[in-house]
């Protein structure tokens, strides 16, 4: 049986442990919030971009590569995963679902974001076009343009027939999807995927199941429409990337949050039992101090 001084040693390791889960519980709680707002902020962007391309896509005189599909066969699949581990089942279930396509026999090639992607891939030996690790906390436009203008030119260089993005869509703090999504080429089904996704429940409603999103108006453009869809375009590779980015953030941050809330809840229960021994052990030391006493005072008289 373990002694007083033991116990008690490791009731104050629990209660620390104790502690630091709970402080990454506020932490996660924080990130995840962030992300959500991150994701809110990306939908005027692809709002009016959609209706552009939309109201413009009658002209046949508009030529951009990112519009049409590649001329191969092969896909580029971009798969986005955590840094660290200790966030439940979120790199679990990205990692179940690439290994599903790796084994697939589809032909394909990996651009990784995130620590875990790129190990996983590596592991998979499959062909790896770049990958990225230290993901920041605060997540920017500026982060994300090298990484989309690097698909973009892969895109156009290796013939994709199509590049796909793998990652983990925020629904709610209960639930998270792993979800594929096409962002190369681009078109207007899949800017109403991240709109819809970007929308609250109210707007969802009243705009994406209603189909009325405001009429576009006819604007002259300045230098030309042409111009202005070739600037547009390729931002929405971008724009879809830092969805995708904020949807998995806020995925693994709530995961984390509920993996340390269980963590802390576990933590107390333990500490409760080892609290109940060390009250057990100590109750049966002065039970026998008291015992050896009346002996001794017994032997004496």
């Amino acid at each position: 049986m373990a002694s007083q001084k033991e116990v008690k040693s490791k009731i104050k390791t629990v209660g620390n442990i104790q502690k630091i889960t709970s402080a990454m519980e506020m932490i996660a709680r924080t990130k995840m919030k962030r992300a959500v707002d991150g994701v809110l902020a990306i939908r005027p962007y692809a709002l009016y971009a959609r209706e552009l391309l939309k109201n413009l896509g009658s002209d046949k005189t508009l030529e951009n590569p990112y519009l049409k599909q590649g001329t191969g066969n092969k896909t580029l699949l971009v798969i986005i995963a955590a840094d660290k581990g200790l966030c439940g089942g979120y790199n679990a279930n990205i990692i179940r679902e690439l290994r599903r396509r790796a084994n697939s026999g589809e032909d394909m090639d990996l651009y990784t974001i995130g620590k875990k992607a790129g190990l996983e891939g590596m592991k998979l030996k499959m062909n790896i076009m770049g990958a990225h690790k230290d993901i920041p906390d605060k997540l920017t436009s500026g982060w994300i343009e090298p990484i989309a203008e690097k698909i973009r030119k892969d895109y156009l260089d290796e013939g994709y027939k199509r590049v796909e993005i793998l990652f983990t869509d925020y629904v709610s703090s209960f639930t998270q999807v792993v979800r594929t999504r096409v962002i190369l080429p681009i078109n207007v089904t899949e800017i109403d995927e991240v709109l819809a996704a970007a929308a609250t429940s109210e707007e969802r409603t009243e705009e994406l199941a209603n189909g009325s999103l405001k009429a576009f108006s006819p604007y002259l453009f300045e230098p030309s429409v042409s111009v202005i869809v070739n600037t547009i375009v390729p931002k929405l590779v971008d724009v879809s990337l830092l969805h995708a980015l904020h949807e998995g953030r806020a995925s693994e941050e709530s995961m984390r949050m509920f993996a340390m809330k269980n963590a802390t809840e576990n933590a107390q229960e333990l500490k409760d039992d080892l609290t109940l021994s060390y009250n057990r052990i100590r109750q049966q030391s002065i039970t026998q101090e008291i015992a050896e006493i009346a002996a001794g005072a017994e032997a004496i008289s």
